[in-house]
């Protein structure tokens, strides 16, 4: 996990409301920025293939969790473009949205697609419902808590930050429950 997130400057509670899910996804963006959350997505993906003692052991699971992760990155693409098309415009929300547009870890729109479609980046909620058409709620959160297991887990050559790992699985897990809220 980057520097960047470590005990003393690490993201003030994310809010989940059902009146905005906008909200939290927007402060997970501005606290961490899409380009750190696809490296860090990609190298906890990495960290649990690589764990042997970990519930990806199997073939099988280990399919599935690149399965998974190739939904997910498509899912938080899509979600970044989601909550930029629906900024806010209160006063409240003006720092966030700012940050989102200017922050050094921040990409342009027209930039950002590693795994959307032109067709996709058009129209981003569809991806986000192909995801849970693929694997449910419930299913993402355990997929999620799991990766988190095993990167904790994990005893190989690769370094791990461990500072860091709860704050981004409560990121992750915060951009999971918003996009679902978001189709609901």
């Amino acid at each position: 996990m980057r520097d960047r997130l470590t005990r003393r400057n690490k993201p003030y509670q994310f809010v989940l409301s059902k009146d905005n899910p906008y909200k939290a996804s927007r402060q997970v963006f501005a606290a961490l920025g899409l380009e750190v959350i696809r490296e860090e997505l990609e190298a906890w993906k990495e960290l649990s293939l690589s764990n042997d003692h970990s519930v990806y052991e199997r073939g099988e699971a280990r399919e599935n969790l690149m399965r998974f992760c190739k939904s997910l990155g498509r899912m938080v693409e899509a979600m970044y473009l989601v909550t930029r098309k629906n900024k806010g415009v209160k006063k409240k929300r003006e720092k966030i949205d700012s940050a989102l547009e200017v922050g050094e870890n921040n990409i342009a729109v027209g930039d950002i697609s590693l795994y959307l479609t032109k067709k996709e980046e058009r129209k981003p909620a569809l991806v986000i419902r192909q995801h849970f058409k693929m694997f449910s709620l419930g299913y993402s959160r355990i997929e999620v808590r799991d990766m988190l297991d095993a990167v904790i887990t994990y005893k190989g050559e690769n370094g791990v930050n461990r500072s860091s790992l709860l704050i981004f699985h409560k990121c992750l897990k915060v951009l999971i429950n918003s996009a679902n809220t978001i189709l609901k």
